[in-house]
């Protein structure tokens, strides 16, 4: 499958090497070297010269007193990527924007991929969560090892697991500084945020997941692909569970087009058998370059190279303009037997990036009160949750045309003993228009949730 992706706007200081100007930029490979010697994490930053948001991240962001105090913090290093080595390592990090920051490991594998101009605190955040970057889970447990009762290593253990997305483990290192009233205040009360925030951000993982799984199995054939996504892709279920839909999906497919892309979600999730067997029958119905390309992945992913090359010219044969580019650089990876699809990718960091839209409606909802009084359970949840997720899409469709350029919006409200909303807190992002607020809140009034009313007298809509 082939994609042509936009440009898009992101950080970028332009790295020259005429006479007179700033010295190349190391080698990749050097400039990993380098970062794991000073103990410090390696940040790519990849530019053009004739990018303007890049040239506007400069004059803005960078010259920021508290993201240059940062900076000392890493290896920052910038790229210019017509020039060599950016164009060099921009190939090698399939670089499909500019300009992009990437943050790599000691090792130099990807750790974290951000696109867009940040303001000074954006940057700030991703050069401080890229120190997380110079250790691993092994000098965690090192560290808690030598000091299994020292709640400042439990701290650092919950940081580090936080920041690689093991909640479960983060929580529980949280939960133990928290109770330690030998703790600071300051040290207790981060430990005792971070634990909540894991809690909720899990709870509504799990919500999310059921509900996608729930359209999976209802709706194969019509499911969006976003949905898909979050079902299947690093979503904690199990690998039979996650199989066993993708194959029924695949199964299910009718359209070219949506069987060529729930192909490579296969591959993502590790299920070769079942995509080499449905791009199998994709070219048997449709020999397109595109999908010749396809199959030959699906070849390589189950071992057999020789033959992924001689479907891979034969596609070559009939491709023409960006396709031809593209598949011309995945023979050449055939040929040296290593790496994957573009398509993959994409694929888990779209679904990083879906994730991350959760954390980030988690952050609107630090900014109201939560109930000080413990909560009953919730024995109609589910059914709770398909009426609330039935609610956001009318909200959402009623006010899209208020949203401007915003993604999400967060509404608490308040329910008395039969379900009926009887206030409403609403919360929107910056770049949302002003009648937004007014538009959801419009929308909720009167609103009634009736299977929740007997249970709980507040709770939240995603929107």
């Amino acid at each position: 499958m082939v994609k042509m992706c936009a440009a898009l706007g992101l950080v970028a200081l332009v790295v020259t090497t005429a006479a007179g100007g700033p010295p190349a930029p190391p080698a990749v490979d050097d400039a990993i070297k380098a970062a794991a010697a000073a103990h410090k994490p390696l940040v790519l930053e990849f530019s053009a010269a004739w990018c303007g948001p890049c040239k506007l991240f400069e004059t803005t962001t960078l010259h920021d007193a508290g993201v240059q105090r940062a900076l000392g913090d890493v290896v920052f290093v910038r790229y210019d990527v017509d020039v060599s080595p950016g164009a060099e390592a921009a190939k090698r990090f399939q670089i499909d924007a500019y300009p992009q920051f990437l943050v790599l490991d000691r090792k130099g594998a990807e750790v974290r991929r951000e696109r867009g101009v940040p303001p000074p605190a954006a940057f700030i955040e991703i050069l401080t969560d890229a120190k997380t970057a110079t250790i691993d889970e092994s000098d965690v447990r090192a560290d808690l090892d030598r000091h299994p009762k020292d709640t400042a290593a439990h701290l650092r253990a919950g940081r580090w697991y936080s920041a690689h997305h093991m909640n479960g483990a983060a929580i529980a290192h949280y939960a133990a500084v928290a109770k330690d009233r030998s703790v600071s205040d300051a040290d207790r009360g981060e430990a005792s945020a971070a634990r909540d925030h894991l809690e909720r951000l899990e709870q509504w993982h799990q919500d999310l997941v059921a509900g996608k799984v729930a359209l999976v199995r209802s709706f194969p054939k019509t499911v969006e692909h976003d949905d898909v996504v979050i079902a299947l892709i690093d979503s904690g279920l199990r690998s039979a569970d996650v199989r066993a839909m993708a194959a029924a999906l695949l199964d299910a497919a009718s359209d070219d087009q949506r069987l060529n892309d729930l192909i490579y979600i296969a591959l993502a999730i590790g299920a070769n058998d079942d995509a080499l067997r449905a791009a199998n029958q994709l070219v048997g119905r449709t020999h397109t370059a595109e999908f010749l390309d396809t199959q030959a992945e699906c070849y390589f992913a189950t071992g057999d190279r020789a033959k992924a090359l001689e479907i891979e010219d034969v596609a070559l044969g009939s491709a023409s303009g960006s396709t031809l580019v593209q598949l011309k650089r995945n023979r050449e990876r055939y040929d040296t037997g290593s790496g994957g699809p573009d398509e993959v990718t994409e694929l888990h960091l779209r679904a990083v990036e879906l994730w991350k839209r959760l954390e980030n409606a988690d952050q609107l909802v630090k900014q109201v009160p939560l109930p000080t009084t413990p909560q009953p359970a919730r024995p109609d949840y589910r059914k709770a949750f398909e009426d609330q997720k039935a609610l956001a899409i009318r909200v959402a469709t009623a006010c899209v045309q208020h949203a401007g350029s915003s993604e999400q919006a967060i509404a608490r409200v308040v329910l008395d003993n039969v379900g009926h909303v009887t206030a409403t807190v609403v919360l929107v992002e910056e770049s949302a228009k002003p009648k937004l607020r007014s538009c959801i809140a419009h929308e909720l009034a009167g609103v009634a949730f009736p299977r929740l009313g007997a249970y709980v007298h507040n709770d939240q809509l995603t929107v």
